[in-house]
């Protein structure tokens, strides 16, 4: 009795460890095709928000400076995209000599987008902490403030995330 229970509690156990040796291997599937996501041209664009955007992103300080000649001074504060202004896109983007342009022209360091994210955050999670603070020094603040009901509930803008993903052990 002992000897069937030891075979039949055995051969599973056999076949399970030996069977790559005689079966074929799985193939995987091919991944699905990468989706066709059309990249957003701004420069062709009509849109005077979009290709101010475009310059902040791109660091174009003549060509932001021509599209607020052209179209007024509303352009530098005009949220696009969940309360995202210009500063955000030149932050992001590691434009530093845009980021104090668009502030001598009103730029708010400190606005918030409706997930509570500004520009400090925008800047740091692309690993730009020289915009972090220089945002700093002209008033931004850093740290996740729980009683801010701007942000309340937003604990993914910290900044302390974003140091430790770009392993900077000065931010």
């Amino acid at each position: 009795a002992a000897l069937a229970g030891f075979v039949a509690f055995s051969i599973p156990l056999l076949y399970q460890d030996t069977k790559h040796i005689w079966q074929p291997p799985l193939v995987p599937p091919s991944p699905p095709p990468f989706p066709d996501y059309s990249s957003y041209q701004y420069p062709e664009e009509s849109d005077q928000d979009a290709k101010f955007r475009h310059a902040c992103t791109s660091g174009s300080i003549a060509e932001a400076e021509k599209l607020l000649q052209e179209h007024g001074k509303e352009l530098v504060t005009k949220a696009h995209w969940h309360g995202n202004t210009p500063i955000f896109e030149a932050a992001r983007a590691g434009q530093e000599e845009m980021v104090k342009w668009l502030i001598e022209h009103g730029a708010a360091v400190d606005d918030k987008n409706e997930w509570g994210d500004s520009a400090a955050n925008e800047a740091a999670t692309m690993g730009h902490f020289g915009i972090v603070w220089f945002l700093a020094d002209k008033g931004a603040k850093l740290a996740y403030d729980h009683q801010d009901s701007t942000n309340a509930g937003n604990a993914h803008n910290s900044l302390l995330l974003s140091a430790v993903r770009h392993r900077s052990v000065e931010a």
